[in-house]
């Protein structure tokens, strides 16, 4: 229903509760002359009990952890997975793993794709997808088709405008991988990224 992603699930739980209210009616034979005891709730209240009590789980399991390892925990089996996906592509393509606070990977998606020698990266679509996932670390890849594992000059000029434009969004860059046919270079390793 909401993803697990609920902003403020008991604020959402509270406003359910006093729509759903009044939470019980309590009758009294005297009351109705029905002979019933105790409390009667509504099945209406009821529905409302049970969303709420899952939205309230929701706030409380948010800082439990997901099933996705720490991006920092997986990076060399992380490498040999984009190494194998997309070493051998004939066409340039970029895939960004967003990462929460604590680098558990959120998501991993196509990003851009392009030629044999271009790709068109839309930053304005790379930080939609990052602030819907409500990202604060990524790691983007792309392949070179020709081979070379070496960052272009404009590879660089990229993940430069790339970082600046993460970093004013509160989101951090970890690295950019350049995949080759035989190997990955890690802009980071290279200095390349502060």
């Amino acid at each position: 229903m909401l993803e697990g992603r609920h902003p403020d699930p008991g604020s959402a739980a509270e406003q359910l509760l006093s729509q759903f209210s009044p939470v019980v009616s309590l009758h009294s034979p005297a009351d109705h002359g029905q002979g019933s005891k105790g409390p009667v709730c509504s099945q209406r209240w009821t529905l409302g009990m049970i969303i709420a009590r899952w939205l309230v789980r929701l706030g409380l399991a948010r800082d439990e952890p997901v099933t996705s390892e720490p991006i920092t925990e997986t990076r060399s089996e992380l490498r040999q997975k984009l190494f194998d996906s997309m070493s051998r592509l004939e066409t340039e393509r970029m895939v960004a793993i967003f990462a929460d606070s604590r680098g558990r990977i959120l998501s991993q998606e196509l990003v851009a794709e392009g030629d044999k020698g271009q790709l068109r990266l839309s930053l304005r679509q790379l930080f939609t997808k990052a602030l819907k996932r409500d990202a604060k670390r990524m790691i983007i890849a792309h392949n070179h088709p020709s081979g070379c594992a070496h960052p272009s000059d404009n590879d660089v000029a990229s993940t430069k405008r790339l970082d600046d434009y993460a970093r004013s969004l509160g989101i951090k860059l970890e690295d950019h991988l350049i995949i080759g046919a035989a190997d990955i270079t890690s802009m980071r390793t290279l200095g390349m990224l502060g």
